[in-house]
């Protein structure tokens, strides 16, 4: 090996020592860093939590009541229970589920929506499955038809709203 060649070498090595010692500073500073915005997360979800800033983030539920006005609770309204002694009328039953299910038309399914029709009865969305209608008369026809099925096999207005939201009703309950 030449002169050249060693000196070549030792260079090489110097370098390596060099970038060695610049990347190992480095790194040190920056693990630090990330130590330093750990535990300032931490204590700040620490301190929030221990006065009730968490609180200003939880959603609130708004129920629309028969004013003009929207009234935020933070407890579903009671529900009355129906009576199975007199059967309320089909329409009766289907608008209680039209209800329940959107708030009488507020809340449209999204899929359904998307494609230009609705779906705020609830009726056929299920494993993955979906039923779609091109208006609200529609919809209502299907689900009157759909308790008046229910209804000859024998079962009562609680019975029926209660199968028709797989138990989801607080009269269910």
């Amino acid at each position: 090996m030449s002169i050249f060649s060693k000196l070549y070498w030792k260079i090489k090595g110097e370098k390596i020592k060099l970038f060695y010692g610049k990347v190992k500073k480095e790194a040190l500073k920056l693990s630090f860093a990330v130590v330093v915005a750990e535990s300032l997360m931490v204590g700040g979800f620490y301190f929030a939590e221990k006065y009730g800033i968490m609180e200003y983030f939880k959603p609130k539920t708004v129920y629309i009541v028969n004013e003009a006005h929207a009234k935020t609770i933070t407890e579903a309204p009671e529900t009355t229970k129906i009576e199975d002694t007199a059967p309320a009328s089909v329409e009766s039953i289907a608008d209680t589920i039209y209800t329940l299910e959107s708030s009488q038309g507020v809340n449209n399914y999204s899929k359904c929506a998307a494609i230009g029709k609705i779906n705020t009865i609830g009726y056929g969305i299920s494993g993955g499955k979906y039923m779609c209608f091109k208006d609200h008369a529609e919809e209502m026809k299907v689900l009157e038809g759909w308790i008046t099925e229910k209804r000859a096999r024998g079962l009562g207005d609680t019975e029926l709203l209660c199968l028709y939201s797989g138990n989801n009703y607080k009269l269910c309950k």
